[in-house]
Protein backbone atom coordinates (compact mmCIF):
# COMPACT_ATOMS: atom_id res chain seq x y z
CA UNK A 1 0.00 0.00 0.00
CA UNK A 2 1.11 3.83 -0.58
CA UNK A 3 -0.40 6.77 0.58
CA UNK A 4 -2.59 8.40 -1.29
CA UNK A 5 -3.56 11.53 1.20
CA UNK A 6 -3.24 12.49 4.77
CA UNK A 7 -6.05 14.38 6.05
CA UNK A 8 -6.43 15.91 10.08
CA UNK A 9 -9.32 14.95 11.90
CA UNK A 10 -12.19 17.73 12.75
CA UNK A 11 -11.56 17.06 16.51
CA UNK A 12 -14.60 14.74 18.76
CA UNK A 13 -17.80 15.34 17.72
CA UNK A 14 -20.90 13.31 18.71
CA UNK A 15 -22.40 12.83 15.43
CA UNK A 16 -20.61 11.00 12.45
CA UNK A 17 -17.85 12.58 10.14
CA UNK A 18 -17.22 12.21 7.00
CA UNK A 19 -14.29 12.27 4.68
CA UNK A 20 -13.90 12.27 1.42
CA UNK A 21 -10.30 12.05 -0.86
CA UNK A 22 -9.67 11.86 -4.57
CA UNK A 23 -7.12 9.66 -5.28
CA UNK A 24 -4.94 11.58 -7.87
CA UNK A 25 -2.56 8.96 -7.90
CA UNK A 26 -4.90 5.83 -9.40
CA UNK A 27 -2.47 3.46 -11.25
CA UNK A 28 -3.08 3.29 -14.83
CA UNK A 29 -3.56 -0.37 -16.36
CA UNK A 30 -5.00 -2.40 -13.58
CA UNK A 31 -8.34 -3.68 -13.03
CA UNK A 32 -8.74 -3.67 -9.28
CA UNK A 33 -7.02 -1.28 -6.54
CA UNK A 34 -7.03 -2.31 -3.10
CA UNK A 35 -7.83 0.48 -0.51
CA UNK A 36 -7.27 0.95 3.61
CA UNK A 37 -7.32 3.57 5.90
CA UNK A 38 -4.96 4.28 8.66
CA UNK A 39 -6.02 6.13 11.20
CA UNK A 40 -4.35 7.22 14.79
CA UNK A 41 -6.04 8.34 17.42
CA UNK A 42 -4.63 11.10 19.87
CA UNK A 43 -3.13 8.99 21.97
CA UNK A 44 -0.78 7.71 19.05
CA UNK A 45 -2.58 4.61 18.49
CA UNK A 46 -2.93 3.34 15.16
CA UNK A 47 -5.44 1.17 13.62
CA UNK A 48 -6.42 -0.08 10.12
CA UNK A 49 -10.11 -0.08 8.36
CA UNK A 50 -10.53 -3.52 6.55
CA UNK A 51 -9.34 -3.70 2.47
CA UNK A 52 -11.77 -2.82 0.16
CA UNK A 53 -11.74 -3.44 -3.12
CA UNK A 54 -12.42 -0.89 -6.22
CA UNK A 55 -13.35 -2.57 -9.63
CA UNK A 56 -11.65 -0.22 -11.79
CA UNK A 57 -13.12 -1.88 -15.21
CA UNK A 58 -16.49 -1.14 -13.94
CA UNK A 59 -18.25 1.24 -16.82
CA UNK A 60 -21.49 2.53 -16.47
CA UNK A 61 -24.90 0.46 -15.50
CA UNK A 62 -21.42 -2.68 -15.27
CA UNK A 63 -21.43 -4.18 -11.61
CA UNK A 64 -20.04 -7.15 -9.57
CA UNK A 65 -21.21 -9.00 -6.85
CA UNK A 66 -19.18 -10.52 -3.78
CA UNK A 67 -18.19 -12.84 -2.45
CA UNK A 68 -20.58 -15.31 -3.97
CA UNK A 69 -21.97 -17.51 -2.25
CA UNK A 70 -22.12 -15.52 0.38
CA UNK A 71 -22.54 -15.75 4.26
CA UNK A 72 -24.06 -12.56 5.85
CA UNK A 73 -23.58 -9.80 3.57
CA UNK A 74 -22.63 -9.26 -0.08
CA UNK A 75 -21.22 -6.36 -1.60
CA UNK A 76 -21.99 -4.65 -4.92
CA UNK A 77 -19.83 -2.76 -6.96
CA UNK A 78 -21.58 -0.65 -9.27
CA UNK A 79 -20.87 2.62 -11.24
CA UNK A 80 -23.47 5.22 -11.89
CA UNK A 81 -23.28 8.06 -13.59
CA UNK A 82 -25.43 10.42 -11.27
CA UNK A 83 -26.21 10.19 -7.55
CA UNK A 84 -29.84 8.52 -6.93
CA UNK A 85 -31.58 6.82 -4.69
CA UNK A 86 -32.09 2.94 -6.34
CA UNK A 87 -34.46 0.41 -5.38
CA UNK A 88 -33.30 -3.34 -4.77
CA UNK A 89 -35.03 -6.18 -4.68
CA UNK A 90 -34.28 -9.58 -3.33
CA UNK A 91 -35.98 -12.16 -5.33
CA UNK A 92 -35.59 -15.90 -4.69
CA UNK A 93 -35.24 -18.98 -6.86
CA UNK A 94 -39.25 -19.55 -6.96
CA UNK A 95 -39.71 -15.36 -7.84
CA UNK A 96 -41.01 -14.53 -4.42
CA UNK A 97 -39.76 -11.15 -3.38
CA UNK A 98 -38.18 -11.59 -0.14
CA UNK A 99 -36.35 -8.20 0.83
CA UNK A 100 -36.11 -4.61 -1.08
CA UNK A 101 -33.76 -2.48 0.35
CA UNK A 102 -33.48 1.48 -0.98
CA UNK A 103 -29.91 2.67 -1.13
CA UNK A 104 -28.26 5.85 -1.98
CA UNK A 105 -25.70 5.39 -4.70
CA UNK A 106 -23.23 8.12 -5.44
CA UNK A 107 -21.77 9.34 -8.77
CA UNK A 108 -18.78 7.32 -10.04
CA UNK A 109 -18.14 3.82 -8.48
CA UNK A 110 -19.69 2.63 -5.32
CA UNK A 111 -19.35 -0.37 -2.88
CA UNK A 112 -22.94 -1.49 -1.80
CA UNK A 113 -23.02 -3.67 1.14
CA UNK A 114 -26.29 -6.06 1.89
CA UNK A 115 -27.27 -7.62 5.03
CA UNK A 116 -27.89 -11.18 4.02
CA UNK A 117 -28.08 -12.82 7.41
CA UNK A 118 -31.69 -13.47 7.70
CA UNK A 119 -32.34 -15.10 4.48
CA UNK A 120 -32.39 -19.34 4.13
CA UNK A 121 -30.06 -20.89 2.36
CA UNK A 122 -30.42 -20.75 -1.44
CA UNK A 123 -30.53 -18.98 -4.85
CA UNK A 124 -31.34 -15.34 -4.92
CA UNK A 125 -31.63 -12.67 -7.59
CA UNK A 126 -31.04 -8.84 -6.69
CA UNK A 127 -33.00 -6.45 -9.21
CA UNK A 128 -32.53 -2.79 -9.72
CA UNK A 129 -33.46 -0.40 -12.73
CA UNK A 130 -32.66 -2.65 -15.78
CA UNK A 131 -30.03 -4.94 -13.93
CA UNK A 132 -29.94 -8.24 -12.40
CA UNK A 133 -27.55 -10.27 -10.45
CA UNK A 134 -27.25 -13.32 -8.88
CA UNK A 135 -25.99 -15.05 -5.79
CA UNK A 136 -26.46 -18.21 -3.99
CA UNK A 137 -26.30 -17.80 0.32
CA UNK A 138 -25.23 -20.26 2.41
CA UNK A 139 -25.26 -21.15 6.05
CA UNK A 140 -23.81 -18.73 8.87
Amino acid sequence: FKEVETVNAAGTSSQTLNYEVKDATFPKGYDVVYYKLETTDLNGKISFSKVITVNVALNNNVSKLYPNPANDKITLAYHSSKQQILRFQFFDASAKLMQVQNKLIQSGINQIEFDVSLLATGMYLIKWENNTEKFIKVKN
